[in-house]
């Protein structure tokens, strides 16, 4: 964990490096294979420049976050992300419940597994929480009544992952997009998830909900 919250969504600071990061040349070679990979199977092949975390500070109730562009293929190499900025935001409504969806065969990254609610990379100068609020919009069709950031996470995959949480009004329908063939409301009690929920998925949901009731 590189910081833990929770924060507000008006108590996160961006700070952008002009320069993108570069990438070592065989990690960059291997991005390109990988692209070529994915054309090659009918998923999006296209590259983009995205988020890179640079530098981080959380002081005084605060999140700083120092940010670079950087290729959006590195998330596609092995451990050499390149500290790739994501966000994944856990949706619960009132009664507790939790969002869950499967993603769709055709997708790039993790295809056909399921996932708590939404999630996606950071584009080269746009907001973070922002993006999570554009991700829940995309995704799902739904605002959150109440946003909390719960923590900023290092992967051994090389990505840096902004976890967060929304809770929605109850009655709140939502309207999967294209990316998801499947999707449930899983019980507020993690125990009584269904057996496709994997170890990852429960502790993530644990870690995220001991952070904000703190």
């Amino acid at each position: 964990m590189l910081a833990s919250g929770p924060w507000a969504p008006e108590a996160i600071d961006v700070r952008w490096l002009t320069e993108p990061y570069e990438p070592d040349p065989a990690v960059a070679a291997a991005a390109d294979e990988a692209l070529a990979g994915l054309a090659a199977r009918g998923s999006p092949s296209h590259d983009s420049m995205a988020a890179r975390l640079a530098g981080v500070s959380a002081e005084c109730g605060r999140l700083e976050l120092e940010l670079q562009p950087v290729r959006w293929s590195l998330r596609l190499v092995e451990g050499s992300a390149g500290e790739s900025l994501f966000v994944h935001c856990l949706v619960r409504d009132r009664a507790g419940r939790w969002l869950a969806g499967r993603r769709s065969p055709w997708l790039a990254v993790l295809p056909g597994s399921w996932h708590l609610g939404a999630a996606g990379s950071v584009a080269a100068r746009a907001d973070p929480v922002a993006t999570i609020r554009q991700e829940l919009d995309e995704e799902w069709g739904l605002a959150a009544e109440r946003l909390t950031l719960a923590a900023l996470l290092g992967e051994l995959s090389g990505r840096t992952v902004l976890l967060a949480t929304a809770a929605v009004l109850d009655g709140a329908a939502p309207r999967p997009n294209h990316e998801h063939d499947d999707w449930s409301w899983w019980p507020a009690d993690v125990a009584a998830w269904p057996a496709e929920a994997t170890p990852e998925l429960r502790a993530t949901a644990a870690f995220a909900d001991t952070l904000v009731r703190r």
